[in-house]
């Protein structure tokens, strides 16, 4: 059966400087001409997504906040959410404020961080797509104030043992999923908010079946779209569990895996069609 859902993570696919390189670009243009969707799985919230994607003429579905939100981007709707009640996150805010971490948190499709410095370094090491937004140091009240549901929270810290802290206190909230990252965060959603559960429902949305699907990730985040599709693609960069998931392991992100995997089925779909 031909492919014609390509859903691709997007941080552990990108180039060492972040960008999208002009032979992946070119092989996302030839999927979309031949009428495969693709659609960019990120676990950052839309407006924190490098304008060369989301701005893209051919990608119209966005999967962001690690599968908080589906954004139908021609139309300007929301698809599917699935966000963390705000009275929920003031509280585990609050608590969290007690440990010696930073809290930036997703909402409305922005980022908002607890600190200057900490806005300075999310631009400085992921994109300068971010927006700019003041650091909100009493976060909490923030959230309290506004009254809207977050798409993600993510908790900064500095070594292990305050790690195990953060993640004890989060296992007192079992609504919650919380995700450790290597680079010394860990990413809070709901426990139903997945790549996985999102991918889902933009297929039935689409009338797209698994099998139809090939997902491309490299990271725990992404365990449960490469679940969901019949053709789970692992970067070799990849962690070993999520390897174990793929039936195709492709180069790495600095090798433009993501290119070469896209262009491995494009002559399977032409097949498909004749």
């Amino acid at each position: 059966m031909s492919i014609r859902l390509i859903a691709v993570d997007l941080d552990g696919v990108l180039n060492k400087s972040k960008k999208i390189t002009q032979r992946t670009f070119n092989a996302v243009s030839e999927a979309v001409r031949k009428g495969i969707i693709v659609v960019p799985v990120s676990g950052r919230s839309l407006y924190g997504l490098p304008g060369e994607v989301k701005d893209y003429p051919g990608i119209r579905y966005i999967i962001s906040s690690n599968g908080a939100k589906v954004y139908d981007i021609r139309d300007g709707r929301i698809l599917f959410q699935d966000l963390i009640p705000y009275k929920e996150a003031a509280v585990l805010i609050q608590e969290l404020n007690a440990l010696p971490v930073k809290i930036c948190i997703q909402e409305s499709g922005n980022s908002y961080n607890q600190s200057h410095l900490l806005s300075f370094q999310r631009r400085f090491l992921y994109s300068k797509d971010y927006s700019r937004k003041k650091a909100i140091p009493c976060i909490d009240r923030y959230v309290k104030h506004r009254q809207l549901d977050l798409e993600k929270i993510q908790v900064f810290y500095t070594n292990k043992k305050t790690e195990s802290a953060v993640l004890d206190l989060i296992s007192f909230h079992p609504g919650l999923n919380a995700v450790p990252s290597a680079d010394r965060y860990v990413e809070i959603s709901r426990a139903t908010a997945t790549k996985g559960v999102a991918l889902s429902c933009l297929c039935s949305w689409l009338g797209i079946m698994p099998e139809e699907v090939m997902a491309v990730g490299d990271n725990e985040t992404d365990r449960s779209m490469l679940q969901f599709a019949g053709h789970a693609v692992a970067m070799s960069n990849a962690l070993p569990d999520i390897k174990e998931l793929a039936i195709e392991v492709a180069p790495c992100c600095l090798e433009e895996g993501v290119a070469a995997a896209i262009e491995k089925v494009l002559p399977e779909y032409d097949a498909g069609e004749a």
